[in-house]
């Protein structure tokens, strides 16, 4: 599911009025007003990059016990148990950097949630690597999904 999960779009609002009573802030503060949302919204988006990782990882440990080389599965390969290993170790360490990063923001500590977001966001582009390096060294269709 990854980012499709998340229901983002853009608005456009053209010769809209909003009341003084009615705006979250004072005039000109809309800026800041964001950015401590996004600031708040990070761990979700850490969060669906750790989801995505750990969907990298599902696949490419599903395709190593598949996948023979050599007249064996490739999960038994040392190279492929590393790289799997790093993955899993990568994945757990980010779902972690999440539930801190969510932690602090509950406890109401200000930017303590920007830390995660970049460290997913590469543990993700890893996971993500080492799925499609497995799979381009069979040159062969896709595993059935695990559990599906």
């Amino acid at each position: 599911m990854g980012i499709c999960g998340s229901s983002t779009c853009s608005l456009e609002f053209q010769d809209c009025f909003v009341s003084a009573d009615h705006r979250l802030g004072g005039e000109g503060d809309g800026f800041p007003i964001a950015f401590r949302f996004f600031d708040r919204s990070r761990p979700g988006i850490g969060a669906l990059s750790v989801g995505i990782a750990q969907a990298a990882l599902d696949y490419a440990g599903a395709y190593a016990l598949q996948r023979k080389q050599f007249g064996k599965e490739i999960a038994q390969f040392q190279a492929i148990q590393f790289m799997l290993a790093d993955m899993a170790t990568s994945v757990v360490a980010s779902r972690l950097l999440v539930y801190h990063a969510a932690m602090q923001a509950d406890q109401g500590i200000e930017g303590a949630a920007l830390g995660p977001n970049e460290d997913s966001i590469r543990r993700t582009r890893n996971a993500v690597e080492g799925a499609r390096t497995s799979a381009s060294m069979a040159r062969a269709r896709p595993p059935a999904r695990p559990g599906g």
